[in-house]
């Protein structure tokens, strides 16, 4: 049977044997009606299981759309969940860390406390800024660890350049080369003989071509560094000195070694308001005049790296030493880049609009006119810097002119005063300050009891030592100008800056403290700068009165010992009496 079904079904091709062709087949061909009717019936069965088989599939790509939809959201409600909790347990966990490194809790609490009392009592008078309380969002690490550490680190390090550049000029320049020297050798040593220009086109290189473009650009850092990444800002501003050493070394003229001088005090103008302001952004209130005082003491480094500057020179000549020095400021500029972090633009924890706010220096300067001890601090700064201008200006005339047998001690042991002693008292005084901050703000269980310190503030605690320091610097200084040896002289030399150069991180410090707003930090530095700038005059006045003529026609024939025992000594005079009357005012302001 099945033999004679299969040869009638080979008698249909086999193109037919398709599920239409069998249909067809059958209808057409009776005779192979019964050799169809079974292979119909497989393609039947063969066609529900493939339908079967498309709808399972079907369905279970359905199913696992909705499962894996299911899945996906219930893991974002996990993330969000997990985020927000991580976001609450924040705080425990910085306050943690404080504890295991054994630093008190209540310090951190300090910038609140200290903002707040600086926004009420410190500034009774009406003022037209808003009141915005950006410092209290952000978190701080302590000053040894993290971003603030390897910040200061990186600020130091550019510091350290700027001021290197800066003072560079003062070590290849000499109107009185050995008569040994041939007229090339001369030439590759010193930048006057080389370029050829006299002492007066000197005087105006090394002191105004960089001070006016340093004071203009003062002005306008506060907005730029407001509105920009203080980080970029600072590696930019280190670029841009030095290449301007480096043109200046390369340069064939004297307008083309002027125009440099001028850049770079266009580039310098920008680097202490963005380093300050971003300093006080990122460290502790309890370590801020410690944070200052360090990154300050990059003048005396940077001071000692130019005097070291001529062994450079006789090296590699003075347009090598600039190439060098240029050099070392584009890897500073380098390390700024990849390390240093503004806050504002990293942080979570801060309102973006507010810290991105700006307040125009007409605005600055009209609030900062209405805060009696920020006009004090202001004036006692300027007093201050005038005095150490004239000193770091007239104090090698002094001691060349006294004791003209000494010259090769005096260069080897004023390098190793300026760097040792100054960069020292200036860190030390730092500390201090933030040490006697800490010590008024300790909770008093006896108030019958209370000790000098315990009737401070924080800010008054500070300002102790610039005010103290610059009291002790003033006689000293007088022993160091009538001395009649020159080792009482250089011990004096040495004692007065251990004593003087303290005042700079306690001073920026308490100045931030009694702005009554933080956003003021960025123009308060620039016009600090200025004021700086300003102060730079006070040495072109002193060379004035030194001068035939004398100063408009008063004090003709004055000695140099005579300049500047008066003139240094009624600075420092000035700025204590301005300092304690700083003092005084934040104390009635407390008591209000």
């Amino acid at each position: 049977m099945f033999g004679r079904e299969r040869s009638r079904l080979a008698k249909v091709p086999k193109r037919t044997h398709s599920f239409s062709n069998l249909l067809r087949t059958q209808k057409t061909n009776p005779s192979c009606k019964s050799s169809v009717q079974k292979p119909l019936k497989i393609y039947k069965y063969q066609t529900r299981m493939m339908r079967k088989k498309i709808l399972t599939i079907f369905s279970f790509l359905v199913i696992s759309r909705y499962v894996l939809t299911g899945v996906a959201g219930l893991k974002t409600k996990v993330t969000s969940m997990s985020q927000y909790r991580t976001r609450l347990a924040a705080p425990k966990l910085f306050q943690k860390n404080f504890i295991d490194q054994n630093i008190r809790l209540r310090a951190v609490g300090n910038l609140r406390s200290e903002a707040s009392r600086s926004s009420k009592q410190l500034t009774k008078e009406p003022t037209s800024l808003p009141k915005k309380q950006n410092e209290s969002l952000l978190l701080k690490e302590p000053l040894w660890n993290g971003l603030p550490a390897k910040s200061l680190s990186v600020l130091l390090l550019i510091f350290i350049s700027n001021q290197w550049s800066r003072a560079l000029v003062y070590y290849i320049n000499n109107f009185s080369p050995p008569t040994e020297l041939s007229l090339t050798e001369a030439s590759r040593l010193y930048a006057n003989i080389d370029i050829g220009f006299d002492q007066t086109q000197y005087s105006i290189l090394a002191s105004l071509g960089f001070t006016v473009s340093f004071a203009l650009c003062s002005l306008a850092a506060g907005d730029i560094v407001g509105r920009y990444d203080r980080g970029l800002i600072t590696a930019i501003a280190a670029m841009g000195w030095s290449t301007a050493v480096g043109l200046g070394s390369l340069s064939q003229n004297y307008v083309q070694l002027l125009l440099s001088r001028i850049a770079m005090g266009l580039a310098q103008g920008l680097t202490t308001p963005a380093a300050y302001t971003l300093l006080a952004d990122i460290t502790p209130a309890a370590s801020i005049a410690t944070a200052n005082a360090i990154f300050s003491s990059g003048i005396y480094l940077g001071g000692g790296l130019a005097s070291l500057s001529i062994l450079l020179d006789q090296s590699i000549g003075w347009r090598g030493a600039g190439i060098s020095v240029g050099a070392f400021g584009f890897l500073a500029a380098a390390v700024a880049l990849l390390v240093i972090k503004d806050p504002r633009g990293v942080s979570s924890n801060r309102d973006e609009d507010n810290t991105r706010d700006v307040i125009s220096l007409g605005e600055a300067l009209k609030s900062m006119g209405q805060s009696k001890p920020t006009k004090l601090l202001l004036a006692a700064s300027l007093t201050r810097l005038m005095a150490g201008f004239t000193i770091a200006t007239w104090k090698a005339p002094l001691f060349l002119s006294k004791f003209p047998t000494e010259t090769s001690n005096f260069g080897l042991q004023n390098a190793v005063i300026v760097t040792l002693a100054g960069g020292t008292s200036g860190i030390l005084g730092g500390a201090l300050a933030d040490r006697l901050a800490r010590l008024s703000d300790e909770p008093k269980d006896n108030i019958d009891g209370k000790n000098f310190i315990d009737s401070l503030n924080a800010i008054q605690a500070r300002l102790l030592v610039p005010t103290v320091g610059t009291i002790l610097a003033f006689p000293l200084w007088a022993l160091v100008a009538i001395s009649p040896t020159f080792q009482t002289a250089i011990i004096a030399l040495l004692i007065e800056y251990a004593v003087a150069e303290c005042w700079y991180g306690p001073t920026l410090a308490g100045l931030y403290a009694t702005l009554p707003d933080p956003r003021l930090r960025a123009s308060t530095q620039g016009i600090f700068s200025l004021v700086t700038a300003l102060a730079n005059l006070a040495p072109i006045l002193v060379g004035e009165l030194l001068s035939p003529s004398g100063f408009l026609g008063w004090g003709k024939g004055t000695q140099i010992q005579q300049a500047l025992l008066y003139s240094v000594s009624i600075e420092y005079a000035l700025s204590a009496l301005l300092f304690g009357l700083a003092l005084v005012e934040l104390g009635k302001r407390q008591d209000q």
